[in-house]
């Protein structure tokens, strides 16, 4: 292991990593700062953004020995001194979150953008934003938040340098929109979401950030083919290894489900079949997490590969039964 010396959130720390961990399991599992999202682990959605000596990076595949000596802001470093930044502000008052999956990846962005385009247009902050991708909001909330931010720094003058301008703008200086007094002052009034503070400041707990004793790691095997009958599933070598308590397979799991009654044709894993790439095959619960994704690897799939339908035309051309199903 290697001796890793940077700052995170004004913070000085010392961490020994391995050569291959990246920034995104640094922050998450060595310092716990979950506010720093994993979404895709391949550089696509933008979840895991921060802020690396001021400049946006992706975390979860940038090598945490890059940062040597270096400064990381994360989205728990934005509030200063329990004062919401103008940004997480607006994204409050505009509803720019739901889930707030992605909120910490897009504020940072965004606080980075700013910085260096406080009179930027709406369309430059489309084109800046571009590479952050949300599921719920559909962009347009999210796009007047930052723009008000941008307003609100370009009246006042003041643009936020990650570790270099601690006189920052931030929400006690602001007026919110929401209505304060008044016994019936929220009838007729947009309400923020119960728990947007704790989105738009990383506090917001799911599913991954929960650190518990004792557990096992679950590694997902995927599929590799968009449509094929799955001939033959080998899963004996990864049992056999020290460590790996379980190996689950979609046999084990036949209950089908579905959104709608009229089509509840869908299960956890793959059965004899998969119908899109990227579908479970096997999961794998182990001691160590690295030993998971090792466990993974000794699985071996033979796939006898379909015709697959990418256009409305291809799905109307003949095909034999086996296809269809």
């Amino acid at each position: 292991m290697i001796a890793l010396h940077f700052t995170v959130n004004n913070k000085r720390h010392d961490v020994l990593v391995e050569p291959h961990e990246t920034l995104t399991h640094v922050l998450r599992e060595r310092l716990r700062l979950t506010g720093t999202k994993v979404g895709c682990e391949q550089a696509s959605c933008g979840a895991c953004t921060v802020l690396l000596n001021g400049r946006p990076v992706l975390s979860c595949i940038t090598p945490a020995l890059r940062c040597q000596g270096a400064e990381v802001r994360t989205i728990e470093g934005l509030a200063e001194s329990g004062n919401l930044h103008i940004l997480q502000q607006k994204f409050i008052e505009k509803g720019a979150l739901q889930c707030g999956f992605c909120t910490p990846g897009m504020i940072l962005t965004a606080w980075s953008y700013l910085t260096e385009n406080p009179g930027c247009s709406v369309e430059e902050i489309r084109e800046a934003l571009s590479g952050n991708l949300c599921r719920c909001t559909g962009y347009k909330k999210i796009i007047e938040a930052v723009a008000e931010a941008a307003g609100y720094l370009l009246a006042n003058g003041q643009a936020y340098v990650c570790g270099e301008n601690e006189s920052t703008p931030h929400a006690k200086a602001t007026q919110s929109e929401f209505p304060q007094n008044g016994r019936h002052a929220v009838i007729g009034h947009r309400q923020p979401l119960v728990d947007a503070t704790e989105k738009v400041t990383g506090r917001a707990e799911y599913a991954d950030d929960f650190d518990k004793k004792n557990a096992l790691f679950c590694k997902l095997l995927r599929s590799t083919r968009a449509h094929a009958v799955i001939e033959k599933l080998d899963t004996s070598e990864a049992e056999k290894m020290p460590g790996v308590r379980a190996v689950a397979t979609g046999k084990e799991l036949v209950e089908k489900f579905g959104v709608l009654p009229t089509s509840r044709d869908q299960t956890a894993m793959a059965v004899d079949k998969v119908h899109y790439t990227g579908e479970i095959v096997a999961a794998v619960a182990a001691d160590t997490e690295a030993l998971a994704v090792e466990a993974l690897k000794k699985i071996k799939v033979i796939y006898r590969e379909l015709p697959t339908f990418f256009t409305w035309q291809s799905a109307l051309e003949p095909c034999d039964e086996e296809a269809l199903d």
